[in-house]
């Protein structure tokens, strides 16, 4: 591996004599000491390895929580769950991978849920961040693993998955992935497979946790408060097209209860074309609306349309729903830890770690699939007849859901205490 790696840092410094890499960027303040690295790229990610990680953080005795991520938007969602943690954005350039170590030596590094491999996912990981670590002598854990199946966003990063591909997935100490399928992928590259275990997915244990936590916050408190009408909560509503007949159903809904409220939380409302886009959508349907962003929580359901333009508040939202719509290929479960009725319209891909909840909580009936969203306001319409029936089965069969398919965290947390060498920062 040294001479395919040197020659690789040659092209980096040369590639950044034309595009010198972006300033790594840090939210908070350290305490001080060895600290846990996570690299968690999205809130999603966040939110399915919470459990594990504050279990985590527990056993170790509380260090310093370092979150690294290439998209610096989502620090203000990562503080408010975890708000003692420092927030690290970069690209993952070598010489910077090695700065942010030394200012913050790693006792453990963890991966959650992606890249499996170098550039497989919409993220950014470089081979240098598991080296820089392994220099300063942090065991590398992978926890969550999927693989998406992307390709590499630019020529470094392809250069970089053919050439570290199989030293990338030997520089972990555990890779913890949620099926068998990855596992074996995995193995092909060339893991040890005595290092590889497939644990399942710890999206079940995040649906326990959120349902014994009660949701805190204004914008919950308000949303839950309000009694004039049905709280449609949509989440994760992408494109254009799908947020124009998310409106015009809530539109029929909102012509026959006039105390209806809409929340709908768009994919990326960082994108200022896309936001573009819905605010005319807003315009030409005669909602009143007003955007997160632009109001105190006090005031979220003054106006028939809440835009959440915001990150970290969807959870919440979903709590006070009456009715929950979650996008394509996102995370049902976070709405179903409230036992809320959830609806989904179709075409999910199998790439996506989100893809075999969906298919097990459609099969058990804890979802309701229509053909596409303009549907849904005559089957909300139709749901408001029998309300109290439909939630009380609702939560009799999130409960079984609960009680059948958790209890992962703490076999992970086994698993690395045994199987990482630096097993004594554990406490037991």
């Amino acid at each position: 591996m040294g001479f395919r790696l040197h020659l690789f840092r040659l092209l980096e410094w040369l590639s950044h004599l034309r595009r010198p890499p972006a300033t790594p960027k840090v939210v908070g303040a350290s305490s001080g000491g060895p600290c846990l690295w996570v690299y968690v790229t999205t809130i999603g990610e966040l939110n399915a390895i919470e459990a594990w990680l504050s279990e985590l953080l527990q056993r170790m005795g509380q260090p310093q929580l370092v979150l690294l991520t290439n998209h610096a938007h989502y620090a203000d969602a990562y503080l408010r769950k975890f708000s003692t943690a420092v927030v690290v954005s970069f690209d993952g350039a070598a010489v910077e991978a090695r700065r942010l170590f030394k200012r913050f030596p790693p006792a453990l590094l963890v991966v959650a849920e992606i890249p499996c491999i170098p550039h497989d996912a919409p993220c950014r990981f470089s081979f240098a961040t598991l080296l820089a670590a392994k220099e300063y002598g942090a065991p590398i854990v992978l926890v969550n693993g999927w693989l998406y199946g992307d390709g590499p966003g630019c020529r470094m990063d392809a250069i970089e998955r053919a050439w570290f591909s199989a030293d990338y997935v030997r520089a972990f100490d555990l890779m913890l992935v949620q099926t068998e399928s990855v596992r074996e992928a995995l193995l092909a590259l060339g893991a040890s497979p005595e290092k590889v275990i497939a644990t399942g997915n710890l999206k079940y244990d995040a649906l326990r946790t959120a349902a014994r936590r009660h949701p805190i916050g204004a914008l919950y408190d308000a949303l839950s408060a309000y009694r004039d009408g049905p709280m449609i909560v949509a989440g994760s509503v992408t494109e254009t097209e799908d947020q124009r007949q998310m409106l015009q159903a809530f539109a029929g809904v909102f012509a026959r209860y006039p105390g209806a409220r809409l929340v709908l939380a768009p994919r990326h409302p960082e994108n200022r074309p896309r936001m573009e886009a819905l605010a005319e959508l807003l315009r030409a349907s005669g909602l009143d609306h007003a955007y997160r962003s632009h109001i105190e929580p006090g005031q979220a359901a003054a106006k028939p349309v809440l835009i959440l333009d915001t990150m970290g508040e969807l959870g919440g939202c979903y709590a006070a729903a009456t009715f929950a719509y979650v996008g394509t290929d996102h995370n049902v479960l976070e709405p179903l830890a409230f036992g809320r009725l959830v609806f989904v319209s179709g075409n999910w891909l199998p790439v996506y770690p989100s893809y075999p909840v969906y298919r097990q909580t459609l099969e058990a009936g804890l979802i309701v699939q229509v053909d596409g969203i303009a549907e849904l306001g005559g089957v909300w319409l139709a749901t408001m007849d029998d309300l109290k029936k439909r939630e009380a089965e609702q939560r009799l069969r999130v409960e079984a859901l609960l009680t059948g398919d958790q209890g992962r965290v703490a076999t992970m947390l086994d698993l690395l205490s045994r199987h990482v060498a630096q097993g004594s920062l554990l406490a037991t």
